[in-house]
């Protein structure tokens, strides 16, 4: 494949695509108030040894305890909030008061006393969410979760991404970006977005989060009776 970034175009898209679903309905659709109030009980003997270090880490926090089916309490989570961290803060801002509001459930992995048990964890919230949104901002290089929202594109899984560019002269992690390095992480996005419209089955792309989080809750199985 050329490497010249004229070959790809991003695809910025302010209105939701039609996009084809599961129609699954066997999901837990208890609201995030229900899973916040039900308890951090645990069933020792069915997690992995990685959960487990994860809930006896001093740095765990009852936000990094995402209960497992067999918990008491449990709710499946139906969007994964990935993609850019730091020092982004789209998820605080938009992404989790919106879907609170709309009473989705959802797996938050960006948590202040993050660390590396969390991994394990983090993988099996986004095997059983239904929609995974991975949020490529402009703050960040996001080369990890460019790389992670093409392995779940090319498998299948449904996904809702929001792609922005890079400006010119910004800073990120202090160093100033530009030249060569600015190109290549833009044409990297190109490419994403170039996957992304060749599999619209499965992915939508958006050019904000607001429009991506108001397309997860428009098409989801319980929209209109949860109004």
């Amino acid at each position: 494949m050329s490497a010249d970034s004229s070959t790809a175009t991003p695809v910025k898209t302010g209105a939701p695509r039609p996009l084809q679903t599961s129609g699954s309905t066997d999901h837990l659709l208890a609201t995030p108030a229900a899973a916040a109030g039900s308890g951090g009980g645990s069933s020792s003997a069915m997690h992995s040894p990685a959960y487990q270090a994860m809930l006896q880490s001093p740095l765990a926090s009852t936000h990094s305890k995402f209960p497992l089916p067999g918990d008491p309490g449990y709710v499946k989570p139906y969007v994964f909030l990935g993609g850019s961290c730091d020092p982004t803060t789209w998820r605080a801002d938009i992404a989790v008061p919106q879907l609170m509001k709309a009473g989705i459930p959802f797996f938050n992995p960006h948590i202040s006393d993050w660390h590396p048990n969390l991994i394990a964890l983090e993988a099996k919230a986004k095997e059983v969410c239904e929609v995974l949104l991975f949020v490529i901002d402009a703050k960040t290089r996001a080369i990890a979760s460019m790389l992670e929202a093409t392995e779940y594109i090319m498998a299948a899984r449904r996904v809702v991404i929001v792609i922005l560019d890079i400006p010119e002269n910004t800073r990120i992690d202090g160093e100033l970006i530009g030249g060569r390095q600015l190109k290549d992480l833009n044409r990297a996005r190109a490419f994403l977005c170039d996957i992304a419209a060749r599999h619209q089955k499965y992915c939508d792309v958006f050019d904000s989060v607001e429009n991506a989080v108001h397309h997860i809750i428009v098409t989801h199985p319980n929209h209109h009776t949860q109004r």
